[in-house]
C-alpha cells in the first residue's frame, strides 16, 4: 500500500481555517503531541479534536455573550452569598402558593377577536 505524500503545514493551516476549526488551527502542535502521547486510534484522535474545538468555541460564545452583556464581572451561582442578604432572598417566592385563575371572558371567531 502507497503511503501519501506529507501535507505541507501552510496547506494544513489553510484548511482548517476555511473550515473555521480555529481551535486545533492554533493548537495543532500541542494537540498533536496529546493525540500522540496518548496513542489515541484515528477515531479517537478525531473525537479528540473535535471536542477540543467545540469546547474552544462554547468558551469564545459565553465571553462574547458576556461582553455584549456589559455585566460589571462575572458572578456564579456558586459564588452567591445567600447568608449576606437573607432578608431578601427569603423575599423571593419560586412557586405562588395560589390556586390558577382562569379568566376564559367572551369566546369569538373571526378576525374581530384577534
Amino acid at each position: 500500500m502507497a503511503t501519501m505524500p506529507p501535507v505541507p503545514i501552510e496547506d494544513l493551516d489553510d484548511m482548517l481555517s476555511r473550515l473555521r476549526l480555529t481551535a486545533i488551527r492554533d493548537q495543532l502542535d500541542n494537540l498533536l503531541e496529546e493525540v500522540a502521547r496518548k496513542e489515541l486510534n484515528l477515531r479517537e484522535a478525531l473525537t479528540w479534536l473535535c471536542a477540543a474545538e467545540i469546547a474552544r468555541k462554547d468558551q469564545r460564545r459565553i465571553a462574547m455573550a458576556m461582553s455584549i452583556a456589559k455585566f460589571p464581572f462575572v458572578r456564579t451561582l456558586e459564588g452567591f452569598e445567600y447568608e449576606a442578604q437573607p432578608s431578601e432572598v427569603g423575599a423571593f417566592y419560586w412557586t405562588v402558593p395560589a390556586p390558577d385563575i382562569v379568566n376564559p371572558g367572551r369566546v369569538e371567531h373571526g378576525s374581530a377577536s384577534v
